[in-house]
C-alpha cells in the first residue's frame, strides 16, 4: 500500500472479509457480510431474500 494514500483513491480497510449465502427454502434466502475483527467473524451487514413468486397458497405441488 501506498503511504500516504494518493488522492484519487478510496480509503482501504485491510481486514479479511468473507460473506454467506444460505437458502433457508424455495422463499427465503439470507446473506450475510462478516468482517474478521480480532481474530472473530463479526457480522457486518445482512439481507433477507423474499421469492413472492412462491408464497402463494394456489401453487400445486411438484
Amino acid at each position: 500500500m501506498v503511504d500516504p494514500q494518493p488522492k484519487y483513491s478510496a480509503f482501504r480497510e485491510p481486514t479479511y472479509r468473507h460473506a454467506t449465502f444460505e437458502i433457508k427454502n424455495r422463499t427465503t434466502a439470507y446473506y450475510a457480510w462478516h468482517r474478521n475483527q480480532d481474530g472473530y467473524s463479526v457480522e457486518a451487514d445482512s439481507v433477507w431474500f423474499h421469492n413472492f413468486y412462491w408464497k402463494s397458497s394456489s401453487v400445486a405441488s411438484i
